[in-house]
């Protein structure tokens, strides 16, 4: 269907006369007839009118509306007028004549798509459907290749239908559309999803004995949702009561399927094959299954094959063991050649390339049971032959010609029957082709070739083993004929036109433009057609000229040819138009406020030209006081002048020079500045801080002059103007700036001007602001310490000086360290809030004793911590050292005297200055009484002890002291002094026992001076001659003497033996043994 359609254009204001008050009339009134595309539409050119007061311009068509019914006609192929009026009368054009041509119509597409998605094996079809006259041809394409010949794909007028979509269909199709005027596409996406059935699990090959229990699963996956069926031995497994079958589909959205066979007996071996299909494809799965028990074979049936195919022959053994399964074929064991394959493992037989007069007869499948035990089946397998076509190809035709075609079946087993399509369809007995059969051969015959006949033509030969084909394009091809031919025309000087020249045959013809230029005999010339030129060739053949040129005046000859019989050619005439044109203007110009400006424009073209000014949309009426407008001509060529006075601020903007004639229109745009000074910028806080205040501006009317710079004026908001801080020119690029160097918490006063070439501005908005708060310039003062104890120091300041404190000053920071050897040197700080008070304290515990601590004091207000004062330093008073001497030795040297040394107790223990050291000593006396307690002093880390007591057990103990006292003692050690020689026994006795035995008594030494090793005993008579010596144990503490002589006289004495040798002799004694 043609859809038409016209589009008019509103009359425009458009006209210059010398008297702008007297005239009411059309410009561009010669227009009498317009051609345009039947689907494309076209714009009337301006039929424009002119008056002051504006005339009200009316197009009239007939008959209109119209019901949507009728838009397949020519409807607006039809006579209109122009009407125009206002309050001082009315006028009406000449009638134009719309002509509608419906033979110059381009492709438009109506239906389309960018993408379709389809699952496997459903059906889609891809929309592309277009408008055109003639009908539009129609190309599809798949990922840039013409799309294969396929009995799935059908092509009709609204699209392409896909039969069974497949995966492999997944591409990127783009319908292309074309006519002698033009073409069009489209192009979109086809996704189809695979929903073919896959296999997730199974079961496997596996022994099992007679009367066990089979379970035999398959789960599978698949859209839609597939059915699940199962065989034995290629034949489906009939339910019983011992082979039942069940499915169900679980969370994950796949069928599982069971078979489940009981009390299985020997029969039931074999191979099981589970078959899951859909709409989208086809998936099985097998594994063989098998039952103890005596092998034999399933009965066979006879098989027929194709011959040139493979094929398969299955012997099917049931029972288990078996020892081997062997083929033969006339007694003879298979393989025997190498197309042949015996499986023993599965007793399969494969013939390769099966051949009729070889491999047709008799096969018979061997089992041995047992070693000396076989069993047999044989099969027959007849061989059938399938056609063969001797291939068969189209020459080159033209419309018109006879066409005649065999198709000859050179083998194959007879019957055979041949038959035709074309483009995978029956061939409809309207194209009047026709088919003769003879025996193995079929012609096809055309007696008048037609455009109908295009495609692609299958012979199909059947018989009983198979059905092949051979498929050849047929191409008509079609000599070239105009569609549109050229006609003479005007072209417009600067616009572009189209001489329209379209043609159609088959191949596509080929389009070439030659030029004359100039009115005379026509010698035509090629046109030299470069990319980006300003002449080209359109896609259906129109040449187009981008922008019209004087030179363009002349004859143009379309030439079409596509090798099919004779080129044609037409010729046709373009005359160039001069559309009024502004040749001279100023583009900007310059006024000041208050001064008398003129501006003047140059017209030039076809005569007559009218020339008019306009003041942005309006019309400017030259009665008005300050308006003032002349014209003059000079040869073919209109100078208008327009003077304003005096200028204002709105005469700032664009003027226009508006040229008219019949074939076109020009405009001189002109753009006037009236400069001034600029008006204040208005002015805005952007940031405030404590020394800084930044400002952001918007810069309103600038004067029409280029601002030269900013003044910003700053001042203490009580103080005058005339003191303001000033910073001038800043720079004009700049919309904000920052004023420094100011003091916090202080309140200013802020005002701008801006400037240009013509002046400077009134002050801007005044702005009030306070600064924010800084951190203290300034340190606390007179920072004093003073030692309260041996680990306080009392820290008192004044606060920094009023100037410096920025703000009000909410706390201290009081920073302290130690400045002994082994000090981290790094400050502690504690915080402290301000009392109001002229002065502030703080007592610093927890210190080291006797250590020199450095200070410093900061303030702080809202918005941060000032400088530190100067460091001050103070040491916490003495105090007993904290820690004992350390590694405290004693030895004794001599059984009176015990020598001493130790090491100083750590610096930072002392807590003072070291005075000495204190020694604390006493006996542990044997009683477990304590002796007395004795200290001494000595200034050296060592000492010794002198006048002790030998063999004694000492305790000592050693401490430090300062100025302050003692400080800890240290662990006690013990010592004991050395042994010496004992003293004398004590209570030394002796009594005769008989008259030739003493017995001897005594007492340990009052001080043993050490471990008693031994007692000796001295006898002697007279005293002191020769003495006898006896010895007594430590523990004992008498002795007998024998052997004495009665009555005589002795002396006897003892003495004590220590490890320090014999001791002082006890007193002597005398005895005298018994008479008899």
């Amino acid at each position: 269907m043609w859809i038409l359609a016209l589009i008019f254009s509103q009359c425009i204001l458009n006209v210059f006369c010398e008297d702008l008050r007297s005239s009411l009339y059309f410009v561009n009134a010669s227009v009498q007839e317009v051609v345009f595309a039947s689907t494309t539409g076209t714009s009337v050119p301006y039929l424009r009118c002119a008056r002051d007061p504006p005339c009200a311009p009316q197009w009239h068509p007939p008959d209109l509306p119209h019901p949507p019914s009728s838009f397949s006609k020519l409807i607006h192929d039809n006579t209109y007028y122009c009407t125009a009026e206002n309050p001082s009368g009315r006028i009406r054009s000449q009638d134009v004549h719309i002509k509608a041509d419906p033979t110059n119509s381009a492709p438009h597409i109506l239906d389309s798509f960018e993408r379709r998605e389809v699952m496997a094996s459903h059906r889609v079809e891809l929309p592309c459907k277009a408008s055109g006259h003639p009908a539009p041809k129609y190309r599809w394409l798949k990922d840039n290749r013409p799309l294969e010949p396929d009995t799935r794909f059908r092509q009709s007028v609204t699209g392409l239908l896909i039969e069974r979509a497949q995966p492999t269909d997944t591409g990127t199709y783009v319908c292309e559309v074309w006519n002698g005027y033009g073409n069009a596409e489209v192009v979109g996406r086809l996704l189809v999803k695979d929903g073919t059935p896959k296999i997730l699990a199974s079961f496997s090959e596996k022994v099992y004995n007679i009367n066990e229990f089979v379970s035999l699963s398959c789960t599978v996956k698949g859209t839609p949702e597939p059915r699940v069926t199962w065989t034995l031995d290629d034949e489906p497994v009939i339910r019983d009561s011992r082979h039942r079958i069940s499915h169900y589909t679980n969370t994950d959205g796949h069928v599982v399927s069971h078979l489940n066979i009981s009390q299985t007996q020997v029969p039931d071996g074999g191979v099981y094959r589970c078959i899951c299909n859909n709409s989208a494809g086809t998936v099985s799965y097998q594994a063989r299954i098998n039952v103890r028990g005596p092998a034999s074979i399933r009965p066979m049936k006879n098989l027929t094959a194709i011959a040139g195919r493979d094929m398969y022959i299955h012997c099917r053994v049931i029972g288990y063991p078996y020892y081997s399964i062997k083929w033969y074929k006339d007694s003879n064991l298979l393989p025997y050649n190498h197309r042949q394959r015996a499986f023993e493992n599965n007793g399969t037989l494969k013939l390769f390339d099966v051949q009729k007069d070889v491999d047709e007869g008799e096969y018979t499948c061997n089992v041995l049971v047992q070693p000396q035990l076989s069993t047999h089946q044989s099969v027959y397998v007849t061989v059938k032959v399938p056609p063969t076509i001797h291939p068969f190809e189209f020459p080159r035709f033209s419309i018109g010609q006879r066409v005649f075609i065999p198709c000859v079946v050179m083998s194959g087993d007879q019957p055979v029957f041949i038959t035709w399509q074309k483009d995978g369809r029956p061939i409809p007995a309207s194209l009047g082709v026709t088919i003769d059969n003879i025996d193995f051969t079929s012609s096809l015959r055309i007696s008048n070739l037609t455009l109908m006949h295009n495609g692609n033509y299958t012979c199909i030969a059947r018989n009983q083993a198979a059905a092949v084909e051979h498929q050849s394009q047929l191409i008509v091809r079609v000599p070239p004929k105009f569609v549109v031919q050229p006609k003479d025309q005007d072209g417009i000087y600067g616009k572009s036109v189209i001489l329209n020249c379209s043609a159609e045959g088959y191949p596509v013809p080929t389009i070439q433009w030659e030029y004359s230029k100039g009115a005379g005999v026509p010698q035509f010339k090629p046109i030299p057609l470069n990319p980006g030129s300003r002449i080209e060739v359109l896609i259906n053949g129109s040449l187009l000229i981008k922008h019209v040129l004087e030179e363009d005046s002349g004859f143009y000859l379309c030439r079409v040819s596509n090798d099919v019989g004779a080129d044609v050619s037409k010729s046709m005439y373009l005359n160039v138009k001069i559309p009024a044109m502004i040749t001279s203007y100023p583009n900007t110009t310059l006024a000041t406020q208050g001064e008398e400006k003129k501006m003047s424009c140059t017209a030039h073209g076809e005569k007559p030209i009218m020339v008019r000014w306009e003041k942005e949309e309006r019309i400017i009426n030259p009665e008005t006081s300050r308006y003032v407008v002349s014209v003059k001509e000079a040869g073919d060529e209109v100078i208008s002048t327009l003077q304003i006075m005096p200028t204002v601020r709105d005469d700032s903007g664009f003027f226009s020079c508006h040229a008219i004639n019949s074939f076109g229109e020009d405009r001189g745009i002109i753009q006037l500045t009236v400069q001034e000074p600029p008006d204040p910028p208005e002015v805005e806080i952007r940031d405030v801080k404590d020394r800084t205040i930044a400002l952001r501006w918007t810069m309103g009317f600038d004067g029409n002059s280029p601002i030269t710079g900013f003044d910003i004026e700053s001042k203490n908001k009580s103080a005058s103007w005339d003191t303001a801080q000033k910073t001038k020119d800043v720079s004009p690029q700049l919309n904000q700036a920052t004023i420094i160097d100011l003091h916090p918490s202080s309140t200013y006063s802020i005002r701008m001007f801006a400037k240009n070439l013509i002046g400077k501005s009134e002050p801007s908005n005044e702005l009030t602001i306070t600064t924010e708060e800084a951190a203290p310039d300034g340190p606390p003062q007179e920072v004093q310490l003073d030692a309260q104890s041996s680990q306080s120091i009392r820290v008192t300041w004044r606060p920094p000086k009023k100037h410096l404190q920025n703000g009000a000053i909410k706390g201290y920071q009081v920073g302290y360290r130690e400045y002994s050897s082994g000090g981290n040197y790094q400050f502690s700080v504690i915080s402290v809030e301000t009392t109001g008070d002229n002065a502030e304290s703080l007592v610093l515990d927890n210190l080291k004793k006797f250590t020199q601590y450095g200070v410093v004091v900061q303030a702080s207000n809202s918005a941060g911590t000032g400088p530190s004062s100067t460091e001050v330093a103070a040491t916490t008073l003495e105090d007993v050292p904290s820690r004992s001497p350390e590694n405290v030795q004693a030895i004794a040297t001599t059984p009176e005297v015990i020598s001493l040394s130790w090491l100083t107790p750590p610096k930072d223990a002392l807590n003072g200055n070291l005075l000495g050291f204190r020694v604390i000593y006493w006996a542990n006396l044997p009683d477990g009484e304590l002796g007395e307690i004795r200290n001494v002093t000595t200034s050296t880390p060592s000492l010794e002890l002198d006048g002790l007591e030998k063999y004694t057990n000492y305790s000592i103990q050693v401490l430090a002291f300062t100025r302050a006292g003692d400080g800890v003692r240290s662990e006690q050690i013990y010592t004991r002094t050395k042994e010496d020689v004992p003293g004398p026994p004590a209570g030394v006795k002796a009594a005769a026992a008989s008259n030739s035995v003493v017995f001897v008594s005594w007492l340990p030494p009052l001080k043993v001076n050490g471990i008693i090793r031994k007692y000796t005993v001295f006898c002697s008579n007279p005293h002191p001659t020769v003495s006898s010596e006896f010895e007594a144990a430590p523990d004992v503490f008498f002795y007998r003497i024998p052997n004495l002589s009665r009555n005589r006289q002795y002396s006897i004495w003892v003495v004590a033996v220590t490890a320090a040798g014999r001791g002082n002799a006890s007193e002597i004694i005398t005895v005298k043994p018994m008479a008899e």
